[in-house]
């Protein structure tokens, strides 16, 4: 009887511990944004209309927009950034804290080479985004949902989104 409950209480911890890592693997997802703007609200589950409409108006209007680049920091707007926009080789510069972050909801992050998926983003080193809510990424070349997911880490409960922007 007690190797029954022993073995009872091993298959029990082998199922919850399977089940919360494929709940935790199932979290680090990304999500197409333009599938996301053509499809249902009711298919994508994690996303409300009013997070997409949100989304939308953070990435197409003209937001006050903190921007980093290699040189340093620019802020276009009058108000406090909601959006910070850099180049993924620009990705270190995030972990030093600055003001111009604190109420950052998207950081987009823009893919311009095959290279740019050599590096890992670990989204735990980023200092002072206090109300982060998005990452979006913009790839200007092909790229997969799979490729996206394998470029982060420690994502949280933020929500990872990218957008295919092919020059024409």
């Amino acid at each position: 009887m007690i190797k029954n409950m022993t073995f009872s209480k091993i298959i029990g911890l082998t199922i919850l511990c399977f089940s919360a890592s494929f709940s935790a693997s199932s979290q680090n997802t990304a999500v197409n944004f333009g599938e996301l703007l053509n499809s249902p609200v009711t298919s994508s589950g994690q996303f409300t209309k009013n997070d997409i409409e949100e989304l939308s108006g953070l990435i197409y209007d003209l937001n006050p927009t903190i921007f980093i680049g290699s040189s340093g920091y620019k802020i276009l707007g009058e108000e406090a950034p909601m959006k910070a926009e850099l180049s993924a080789g620009n990705f270190n510069r995030l972990s030093t804290a600055n003001p111009g972050f604190n109420n950052v909801k998207l950081l987009k992050m823009k893919i311009e080479s095959e290279a740019d998926f050599n590096a890992s983003f670990d989204l735990s080193r980023l200092q002072g985004f206090e109300n982060l809510e998005y990452v979006f990424v913009e790839c200007t070349f092909e790229c997969s949902t799979t490729r996206i997911e394998n470029m982060f880490s420690n994502i949280g409960n933020l929500k990872v989104l990218y957008i295919i922007s092919t020059p024409e």
